[in-house]
């Protein structure tokens, strides 16, 4: 919901930062995204909370960085888009697989409703995406635009998925239950819209 709006600013806050990493390798960003969100994992799954937000932090900065970067060489590639997205799963599923298992009283249950959404709204997004590039779609003006591939919009994104790991780190365990199942709400109304979306332009 807040990726679109929010890209231009992303844009302004970024190119300074894009200038200076122009020569890293755009991978290179990546890998010190997935580096940083694993660290962020270890942490939590310690009960360091400050020094795992302050990691996950950066692993979003350099995470955003990766795709400027890229565009800013002129070396965009299909394989730093998979990769990319790669990371960003491998990061969501540690960080709160490893906050779940340092709380007191581990809401596995609510983590198991949680992942489970999240894996039912990539499936929602991910064919979607193959069909229209199968038909060679133009882009739809929903579309939440990511580097490599058209993913149609919805209430949760990239910048809610961010928030959210940023707010289970911080909250105290006893909330972490009532928490999860809460996002996986709103991940299901985000994966109705897909499905309604994908019945009006597919049908």
């Amino acid at each position: 919901m807040l990726d679109s709006r929010l890209r231009g600013y992303k844009e302004v806050f970024f190119a300074p930062l894009t200038r200076w990493a122009g020569n890293v390798p755009p991978l290179v960003l990546t890998a010190v995204a997935l580096a940083c969100a694993l660290l962020s994992a270890l942490l939590a799954g310690g009960g360091f909370t400050l020094g795992a937000l302050a990691c996950w932090i950066l692993s979003r900065v350099f995470d955003g960085l990766d795709g400027d970067v890229a565009r800013y060489r002129g070396r965009q590639t299909d394989l730093g888009g998979y990769l990319d997205m790669m990371g960003d799963v491998v990061a969501y599923t540690l960080i709160l697989t490893a906050v779940t298992a340092a709380a007191d009283s581990p809401p596995w249950g609510a983590l198991a409703v949680v992942f489970g959404c999240f894996y039912i709204n990539i499936t929602s997004w991910a064919y979607l995406s193959a069909v229209l590039e199968k038909h060679q779609a133009d882009r739809p003006a929903q579309a939440a635009g990511i580097t490599t591939v058209m993913m149609p919009g919805g209430l949760v994104e990239g910048v809610e998925s961010m928030l959210f790991v940023a707010l289970v780190l911080l909250v105290p365990s006893g909330i972490l239950g009532p928490l999860f199942l809460a996002f996986s709400v709103l991940v299901a109304i985000t994966i109705a819209q897909r499905v309604l979306w994908a019945c009006r332009t597919l049908a």
